[in-house]
């Protein structure tokens, strides 16, 4: 019995790796400028760490849910990085993951923030704000 919990937790985890994947989010912080800057987009930068257990659930949980992740690829340009293991400018720096940074490509200026895991409803509100800072930052 306890090889087959393990079984289908195994599985469980190779499905919400696989969602993750179709996000297609970019992972290199120089790409995303240059694309956002080209589509005239703000940049959404998710910074992660390893083992962090709200990074997690807000892939898992909140990012791949149709609404979101169809609104986040029409606004602005994705970008997930590790705050571990990948570059980016050390401005961007956080010891709290999940950390949600809006830039904008032109300046490569932070315009709007979120720390901390996301509902559905939350996150949504968040590109709202995001998108009322950015307007007020112009």
């Amino acid at each position: 019995m306890k090889k087959i919990i393990s079984l289908l937790f195994l599985c469980l985890s190779l499905i919400a790796s696989d969602q993750i994947n179709t996000l297609e989010y970019l992972t290199n912080f120089d790409e995303a400028m240059a694309q956002a800057k080209k589509e005239n987009k703000m940049v959404m930068l998710i910074m992660t760490k390893d083992g962090c257990p709200w990074c997690k659930k807000l892939k898992d949980r909140v990012l791949v849910q149709d609404e979101v992740n169809s609104r986040v690829k029409k606004e602005f340009v994705a970008l997930i990085l590790n705050s571990d293991t990948d570059k980016y400018p050390s401005y961007f720096e956080t010891i709290y993951t999940p950390t949600t940074y809006f830039i904008n490509a032109a300046t490569k200026d932070e315009v709007w923030s979120n720390i901390g895991y996301a509902n559905k409803k939350d996150f949504l509100q968040v590109l709202n704000d995001a998108h009322d800072a950015a307007v007020v930052y112009e």
